[in-house]
């Protein structure tokens, strides 16, 4: 006797079959239930919900990099401002001054060159170091809360009493 098999599709874990009516637009409608915490105790316990811990923690290192990429920018444009510094440097007028006879041409533009690198050194110096230093702090002050966070999450303690069939026992978590 031959009987007809359906044949079914193979799923991987968490997928659910298309079919219509069926379990897929069952599965669209359900609610994502809050983690809760289901341990024993609560002395010393870190936190709450692991996932808004670790979104703290990634937020701390990506703060942590624009710092740092911000320091590297503002020292990379403090560079540039001490090579337009040495462009412009009086030292450079002395030198065409010696080339020309000890007198200044009024319309060269090798001297005015020298003179426009001499006003911009300054700005470009000044905002290079003050980007430099606001980079500096932001990235040691987000590193520290880094540092705090991983370490908040990484060390926890947990007491419990749990009863039993022939009394109460007490459970001791420790992770570090």
């Amino acid at each position: 006797m031959l009987t007809a098999a359906a044949v079914l599709p193979l799923l991987l874990p968490g997928e659910v079959a298309a079919q219509p009516g069926g379990d897929a637009e069952l599965a669209a409608e359900a609610p994502v239930p809050d983690w809760t915490y289901e341990g024993g105790g609560t002395g010393g316990r870190s936190g709450g919900d692991p996932r808004a811990m670790n979104k703290k923690i990634r937020r701390a290192g990506a703060t942590t990099i624009a710092g740092a990429s911000l320091a590297i920018a503002g020292g990379v444009t403090a560079i540039a401002g001490g090579v337009l510094g040495y462009l412009g440097s009086p030292g450079r007028l002395k030198q065409l001054k010696e080339d020309n006879d000890y007198v200044l041409p009024v319309d060269d533009p090798k001297r005015q060159q020298i003179i426009a690198n001499a006003r911009m050194a300054t700005f470009v110096l000044a905002s290079g170091v003050s980007v430099l230093v606001v980079g500096v702090i932001t990235a040691a002050i987000a590193r520290s809360r880094l540092k705090k966070l991983r370490e908040q999450r990484r060390t926890s303690m947990a007491f419990g009493a749990a009863p039993t069939r022939g009394g109460a026992a007490l459970h001791w978590e420790v992770r570090f």
